[in-house]
């Protein structure tokens, strides 16, 4: 029982950093526009 909850906090973890990796390619590919827009 306590790996299967290690496990799923680990699950949870990794959920969260590629969510956050998404976010900030979003945020790279937002600047990248706007900086070529602005030229």
């Amino acid at each position: 029982m306590r790996d299967y909850n290690r496990s799923s906090l680990f699950e949870n973890i990794n959920k969260k950093k590629s969510t956050i990796n998404i976010l900030i390619g979003a945020k790279k590919c937002l600047i990248k526009e706007y900086k070529m827009n602005k030229d």
